[in-house]
């Protein structure tokens, strides 16, 4: 997926792992708020169309999300907007993963990243995974 670019967190111990399943180097974002202008410099210098976010949890099953909201924690909003909420892609690609699309909502800081990118960058495709670490290896399907 040489057109995708990835981006994951400084907590994920698992990048060397994820770059190796893709084949591509993985941004990692150290402090989001203070990161956020570079990860937009850098997606739009690799000049990628889609943007996929991944994210590594230890309880739960691994998931697509939906949607991003303009929240960070309960009722936060994120930055001035008018959009509430961004829905996000799971493109036939990702889909062969099986891993499933998630039914409920992310407050976290995965979510400001990945709501700042949809109302910043709106003409790229984007979506993101909350990944178990055992479905890594799913990621080669892509």
């Amino acid at each position: 997926m040489s057109n995708t670019f990835f981006y994951t967190f400084r907590t994920n111990r698992f990048v060397d792992q994820i770059e190796e399943v893709l084949g591509q180097e993985v941004f990692v974002i150290e402090k989001p708020s203070k990161d956020f202008a570079r990860l937009q410099s850098e997606i739009k210098k690799s000049g990628a169309n889609h943007v996929v976010g991944l994210a590594i949890i230890e309880k739960g099953k691994s998931r697509f999300e939906l949607e991003t909201y303009n929240r960070i924690g309960v009722g936060r909003a994120v930055k001035s907007s008018d959009l509430e909420k961004v829905s996000l892609n799971v493109r036939s690609g990702l889909e062969k993963t099986g891993i499933p699309s998630s039914k409920g909502m992310s407050y976290g800081f995965c979510n400001y990243v990945a709501f700042r990118l949809a109302a910043s960058l709106p003409k790229l495709e984007r979506s993101f995974i909350h990944l178990k670490k055992e479905d890594i290896c799913k990621l080669s399907k892509l």
